[in-house]
């Protein structure tokens, strides 16, 4: 049997829920990945994605529903070369 997410157990025909924080980490990777296609420095990335966070700007990828930002809401140059990273390798290799 698989799991779900958060912890609990799911049989093979149940679908796989997706929690927010899941859906946040995967608007992060397509904003962040959008954002080095215009050629910005990951500073600015993190700077930009922080903006949105906390309503200050508006995204270029849109936010999925149900999605919402914590308050005092920030994230590091390191993060976004992470969520990058992780992005690229989840992109089949041509």
């Amino acid at each position: 049997m698989k799991r779900q997410p958060d912890g609990r157990w799911r049989s093979p025909r149940q679908s796989l829920v997706a929690s927010e924080a899941t859906l946040r980490a995967r608007w992060i990777e397509a904003e962040t990945i959008r954002l080095k296609q215009m050629a910005l420095s990951f500073d600015a990335i993190a700077e930009q994605i922080t903006r949105v966070g906390l309503g200050q700007a508006a995204p270029l990828v849109a936010i999925p529903e149900g999605v919402r930002f914590p308050a005092e809401y920030r994230i590091t140059k390191q993060a976004c070369y992470k969520a990058f990273r992780k992005a690229l390798a989840r992109e089949p290799s041509l």
